[in-house]
Formats: structure tokens, sequence, C-alpha cells
């Protein structure tokens, strides 16, 4: 009886003199360190932390962030469907693409606004609006005839690989059918990237290790690198180590009451 409760005092002894390894990025271990309105570079690319959402809980922290960056020049294409409207400025318009096999030229007619009351029946738009001015609002005004009666509400015709200003941007007709029109821009363009804590993030083609080490910091160190790996690795095999010698010091302690059963027994004579 004494050899198992040897056993059971030492071996919970070790599981209660050691402590599991932290699995963390220390200090002055990561690529980068990171805080709100932060802007660094990854090969050639530069990031802008755009915000920072993290929360601590019994000293433990989780938390997420978003990372910003501006692609200069991004070509963009957009499809406009024959009858579909689109908006530009504070002005939408209706594409209108004729039924034709190879139409030379589209129009965007300015859309009527709410105020107008637009409604459409048997495919043809139309508007109740006070169209000759004497005070009363006419019911179901043609489209065309009230667009022909406001001058600043004329069609624009857009050519086949015409050149236009869209949202600011000079912008080519790519292509036409009597189905749709495509075009074709460039601009700046801002793209998000989100982060984890304890996740991987693909920065520019490279892959990082997000570690928040408190509320308003963030560490990105590189996963080819870093060493919160191995100490997450050494935290394993400190588990796997504690549950057998918890297997030990219970089995034991099982061991020292059957034998003080078995010491109790009563004899046979």
């Amino acid at each position: 009886m004494t050899f198992f409760l040897v056993i059971a005092a030492g071996s919970y002894g070790v599981i209660a003199t050691t402590e599991a390894p932290a699995v963390t990025v220390q200090p002055g271990e990561a690529e980068h360190t990171l805080q709100s309105g932060t802007t660094f570079t990854v090969d050639g690319r530069e990031y802008t932390v755009a915000s920072i959402s993290a929360e601590e809980s019994d000293g433990t922290v989780e938390g997420t962030a978003t990372l910003e960056w501006v692609n200069v020049s991004e070509r963009l294409t957009a499809s406009w469907a024959n009858n579909s409207t689109i908006t530009d400025g504070n002005r939408t318009y209706r594409v209108l693409i004729p039924n034709v096999s190879a139409p030379e030229a589209f129009q965007l007619r300015p859309e009527p606004g709410d105020a107008t009351n637009p409604h459409w029946q048997n495919g043809s738009q139309f508007v109740d609006v006070d169209i000759d001015g004497d005070g009363f609002t006419e019911r179901d005004v043609p489209i065309g005839r009230y667009l022909q009666a406001n001058e600043s509400l004329s069609n624009r015709t857009i050519d086949r690989e015409a050149t236009i200003t869209y949202r600011g941007n000079e912008t080519r007709v790519i292509s036409l059918t009597n189905e749709s029109a495509t075009l074709e821009w460039t601009a700046d363009v801002t793209h998000t990237v989100e982060l984890a804590h304890r996740a991987n993030a693909t920065l520019n083609d490279r892959t990082f290790l997000v570690f928040f080490p408190s509320t308003d910091t963030i560490y990105l160190d590189s996963v080819e690198t870093t060493r919160y790996f191995d100490r997450a690795a050494d935290e394993d095999f400190y588990r796997l180590r504690t549950n057998g010698f918890w297997a030990v010091s219970i089995l034991s302690g099982f061991a020292i009451v059957l034998l003080v059963g078995l010491a109790y027994m009563p004899r046979r004579r």
C-alpha cells in the first residue's frame, strides 16, 4: 500500500508543480506589431489597420480586425442589359438598345422621378404629371412626350466602342449586342482583409499568423518562422503527459482503497 501511496503522491506532485507552456507570440518576435490606424507594407503592398474589435475575459483576448489596401488602376467592367437601369451621379438612366442584329449605338434615357409616379402599361412607360402647365396633373402621359417637354432630360446616345465618363472615370464600350452593352474602366479600388485571433491571414501571397496580445494590439508573424506552433506542440505534449500522470494517480488511489478494503475483510477460520 505504501508503494501505491508514494506513486499517487508523486504523480500528483508533478501535476501540481508544473505549468502548461504559454502558447503565444512573444513581444519582439512578430514581423509586424499593429494598432488601429497603423500602416505597414508587405512586399510592396501597403495595408492600413482600419478597425480592431477585441475583448478580454479571464486573461484571454478574443478579437477581429479589418485591414484595407488600395489597388491602383484596377480594371473594372460592367454589363448593362437592355431595358435595365443604371445610376450615374444623382441621375438614373434606362438602357435602350435597338433590337437589331448588330446595333451601332444605344441610348441612356433619363428615368422620371418618383414624384411623377412612373408606371408601365402593356410594355410602355407612363407618368402622371402637369405636362402643359395648367396646374392639373394629367394621368398616363407617355414617357416620350414627357421627355420631349423637358430639354434637361434628353437621351444620351452612345456609339459602339465610344469612350464616355461614367462615375467620374473614363469608360470605354468594349462590346455591344442587342441584349447588353459591356463597358470597361480603371479606378482605384479599396479591398479589405479580415483578421481573427490565432488564425492565418494571407497578405499579398504571404501567410501570417494573427495573434492578439491585448485588445488594442495585433501581432502578425510569418507562419514560416513563428515559434507559436512549436509552443502549441509543447502544450499538446504537456497535456498528454499531464493526463498520463492523472491516470497514474487515480489508478494508484483505487489500488490503495482496494488494499485497505481487503485488509479489513474478515478472515476465514
